[in-house]
């Protein structure tokens, strides 16, 4: 009988956990402009959803609607695994803004579907894109002020953006953390799809192997491709050392064919 209470208390937890674990879905929030007021992110009457007239936090999946409103992000936010910020229909309204003091993180497994993003206001805050996510786009860019965009690698790459119109990221700063990546993956990553695109990137930072940055032209480049349905490319440029060791062992791949061979 001095079991019972602790058979209980297990099985109350148990059934606790089952109901809060990965079958338990995100809250759906979505745009609707009530407060009318203002375009701003932050403000719970632009919202309806679960919980409703709430503005969406990290771990929520965001649908941005239809209208042809502004909608403007100045604080953080995080596309979190599972999770997508999406607009229905998908074109170029409503205008996704990344205003100054912005951070949107689109986490590996997030998703991210959208017509139209663009950095306004004073500046345009940091845009970071993990390994593993999901990054559609119709347009990317037209603003007047600058945004950081960061790609974070894996192991086995990055996150290619899909831009199916134009890509304009002249004022943008381009950052690529590949500490994580394996050259053993290939030496050129995809950073961007795009349908048309007319100017590059205001700077560019790569941090490489061992965490130390890079030098463009002797560690990478980055092509811009022909400008009109084409890719945005990051080539790493192999060290010397290890171009003689790949030929090494691929003379001594040739010089055991041959002994087999005898």
């Amino acid at each position: 009988m001095k079991n019972v209470p602790k058979q209980l208390l297990i099985a109350a937890i148990t059934i606790s956990a089952l109901a809060i674990g990965p079958g338990v879905k995100a809250n759906l929030i979505t745009w609707d402009n009530g407060g009318g007021l203002d375009d701003l992110w932050e403000t719970g009457l632009n919202w309806t959803g679960t919980p409703d007239n709430t503005s969406p936090v990290s771990g929520d999946s965001v649908d941005l609607g239809n209208g042809t409103d502004d909608i403007r992000l100045n604080s953080s936010f995080t596309i979190q695994n599972t999770q997508s910020l999406v607009a229905t229909p998908n074109n170029l309204n409503p205008e996704f803004i990344l205003e100054s003091g912005a951070v949107l993180t689109l986490a590996n497994g997030g998703v991210m579907d959208i017509g139209f993003m663009r950095p306004r206001y004073s500046s345009g805050g940091d845009f970071i894109i993990e390994a593993g996510a999901t990054l559609d786009t119709d347009v990317y860019g037209l603003g007047s002020i600058s945004a950081d965009i960061r790609f974070q690698a894996n192991a086995a790459g990055v996150t290619t953006w899909n831009n199916s119109g134009s890509f304009n990221p002249e004022l943008d700063n381009l950052f690529v953390d590949l500490s994580s990546y394996s050259l053993l993956n290939g030496n050129s990553l995809a950073l961007v799809n795009y349908g048309t695109q007319s100017s590059t990137f205001d700077s560019i930072a790569v941090t490489g192997i061992g965490g130390g940055a890079w030098t463009q032209g002797v560690d990478y480049t980055v092509s811009y491709g022909s400008g009109t349905s084409d890719s945005i490319i990051l080539t790493v440029i192999p060290e010397p050392s290890s171009i003689g060791l790949l030929g090494l062992g691929l003379g001594c791949v040739v010089a055991a064919a041959r002994r087999r061979s005898v």
